[in-house]
């Protein structure tokens, strides 16, 4: 057998060069990770230093670090440190979409609301549509019917009042019609 311990030196340079290969790629993966947490702090920057405050241009800078709590937990003390709402609006309604996402409701709920209120604060429509969708789904997920309704259609009658809608709107109109038709179908 090749990797019998009469072979003793072949023995020896497999193992050296499996340790070589794992340390390899735990470097590689480290790298990788240190790469990412650079992008991030460097998006961060551009938009806490920038006029940047549209969703589709924070979320073009944020969405491949949307899924990780600690990321926009920190992007929220600095946004509030920085008095940057429109930032706090997007952080706080994607770690509302985590929280939901692991059935978390209450803290989803209030992580909405937060994101609702600064969009108030920043007078973005987009982000106040979005959070109000977002409450909707909560509620749909937990199956009370009528909040649910009742934050959808808030959102579709604002969405629907400003003249000439962006993407994000004619988005946000579609995820409020498509909600509300999923809420009726489920009380036939």
């Amino acid at each position: 057998m090749l990797l019998s311990p009469k072979n003793n030196q072949t023995f020896q340079q497999v193992i050296l060069f499996l340790t070589f290969i794992m340390l390899f790629f735990n470097d590689l993966n480290v790298f990788s990770q240190t790469n990412l947490d650079s992008l991030y702090a460097i998006n961060v920057d551009g938009l806490i230093s920038g006029k940047q405050k549209s969703y589709s241009a924070i979320d073009a800078k944020l969405l491949r670090f949307k899924n990780d709590s600690l990321k926009m937990k920190a992007l929220i003390s600095k946004a509030q440190a920085e008095d940057k709402p429109e930032i706090e609006s997007y952080a706080q309604n994607a770690l509302g979409t985590i929280y939901r996402n692991i059935s978390a409701y209450d803290k989803a709920i209030s992580a909405h609301l937060q994101a609702k209120k600064m969009a108030e604060l920043a007078e973005d429509i987009e982000q106040r549509v979005i959070s109000l969708n977002m409450l909707g789904v909560v509620y749909r997920r937990m199956d009370l019917v009528k909040p649910a309704l009742d934050y959808h259609k808030q959102a579709i009658d604002i969405a629907y009042a400003v003249k000439n809608p962006s993407f994000e709107l004619k988005h946000s109109i579609a995820v409020s019609q498509n909600s509300m038709g999923n809420i009726y179908l489920t009380l036939k």
